[in-house]
Order: structure tokens, then sequence, then C-alpha cells
């Protein structure tokens, strides 16, 4: 099977030119790159597509029924009215969401307000505890969608660097209105959440704000060891030094944004806090 002339073929199919629409029933496909590939509206019905790597790729109305995907890559894949029907090792969108912290009143989930790729509506009070909602986009197949968009820690650390993160709750009766693409990449969307605090801004030129205040490492130090004085505990106090320590290494990483990346290392700053 040459699946370059396939695609090659498809493409023409679906610019009319030609061409013959994609029928992968049944493909063996495992382990296959098909990384931005155009499959819209092709056959893939019951293919195997075990570990294959579909990332960005365009499978709009594809055929997927039965078709398994242990493994596949899908970030930033484009799944919207794609027919899925019996298809194996999906995400779950329940399992996805057990990885967040839980209170007696919902998730913790985390939110990049600031600057980025999208306005914030003028309705939106930015405020710690105010609510904020849109109307949810319910298709898992579409990565980016309307709706109140969220996001692991990790996520929210990776992107929009010069943005505020925002500690957020979806409250339990807020849950049916939460999507979870296919493909996330540790994003999801859903109808409702409310804002609690601010747990890392920055200011005009990109540097950490911790608690209000510009901080630096000596600040942070100064800090750790305060609360842990304060407490007087000593399994306190190893928790509140493992956790500045943490704090420190973010605002390290920061001031070398612009600079070195080859120095964002857990082992560098290591010896930087030695040296």
């Amino acid at each position: 099977m040459n699946i370059e002339q396939i695609l090659k073929d498809h493409k023409k199919w679906l610019a009319g030119n030609g061409g013959s629409r994609a029928n992968l029933h049944g493909a063996k496909l495992g382990c296959a790159d098909l990384s931005y590939a155009d499959l819209s509206r092709a056959d893939l019905s019951r293919a195997n597509l075990s570990y294959a790597n579909l990332h960005g790729a365009n499978l709009s109305r594809a055929n997927l029924s039965r078709a398994n995907l242990r493994g596949a890559k899908l970030s930033r894949a484009n799944l919207s009215g794609a027919d899925l029907s019996g298809a194996k090792n999906l995400l779950s969108s329940t399992k996805w969401i057990k990885q967040f912290k839980k209170n007696r009143d919902g998730i913790i989930v985390y939110k990049k307000i600031g600057d980025t790729n999208y306005q914030i509506p003028e309705r939106w009070e930015i405020k710690n505890n105010s609510i904020i909602s849109e109307v949810v986009n319910p298709d898992r197949g579409t990565i980016c969608g309307c709706g109140v968009n969220f996001g692991t820690l990790q996520w929210c650390k990776d992107n929009y660097e010069k943005a505020d993160i925002w500690e957020c709750l979806i409250r339990w009766e807020w849950l049916s209105g939460v999507i979870v693409p296919f493909g996330t990449d540790g994003k999801a969307r859903c109808e409702k959440l409310q804002l609690l605090k601010k747990v890392q801004a920055h200011d005009s030129k990109g540097r950490f704000i911790l608690n209000g205040k510009n901080r630096t490492i000596a600040a942070a130090d100064a800090a750790a060891n305060a609360d842990a004085v304060a407490a007087g505990d000593a399994a306190y106090a190893a928790y509140a030094a493992d956790a500045a320590d943490d704090v420190r290494y973010q605002i390290w990483k920061t001031t070398l944004w612009y600079g070195d990346f080859s120095k964002n290392s857990k082992e560098e700053f290591k010896k930087y806090r030695q040296g």
C-alpha cells in the first residue's frame, strides 16, 4: 500500500480535480506517520491506527468507526464531524478529569488570562471569586472551540508565557458543561468556571509577580523561611522549602526565557544555587 499516493489522490478528490477518495478500510497503519495529513472524509473504518502519529491531521467527517486508536497521537487533530462509533481506545473525559485536584465544591483547574491569542469578553469580571461563562462547543473532535478554556497547570506554564495563571474552580454541578477534546494537549473547555486567585502573574516586562510583588530568588527564600518558622512544624518546614525551591526555579527559568534556553534544566539550576 502506497500511503503517499493514496493521500495525493485523496487531496485531488477533495479539490474536485479527479483523484479518488482514500479507502483505508481495515488498513494496517500502526505507528504510521500521518501528522498533518488531510484525511477529511476518508474511509478509515476498522483501520488499525495504534500508535500512529496523527498530530495535526485533518480527520473531519472521516469514517473512523471501529478503528483502533490505541496510543495514537491525536494532539491538535481535527475530528469534527468524524464517525467514531465503535472506535477503540479513545481518550476518556472521565479519566482525563481525574488528574485534577478536588475539594468539596468541585475540581481545581487552571486558566491563562491576559496576553494570549484570544480577547477577553467585556462581560467577564477578572477578579477573585468571579464566575465567568460562555456557550461551549460540544464537539470533542474540535480542538479549539468556543467556551471557557482551561488546562492543566503544566499546560498553562508551557503556553502564553506572559499571561497570568489563575487557579479556578469548576463546581460539581457544572461538570456536565466540560468538553475534553479527543486530541487535547492539556487543554479543555467548559461552560462555566469560577476564578479563585492568581497563582502566577507577570509585569509588563514578563517578570514574575508573586503576592503582588516582583519577587527575586532571595525574596522567595525569605518567604519560605518565614512560613516555616511561623508554622513551627518540621514537616511543614520541609514542604515549604520544597515548594519555595520550585518557585525559585520558575523565577530563575523565566529570567532565561529570552536568553540561553539550554540552561533551563533542574541540574543547571542546582549548580546555580550551589555556586
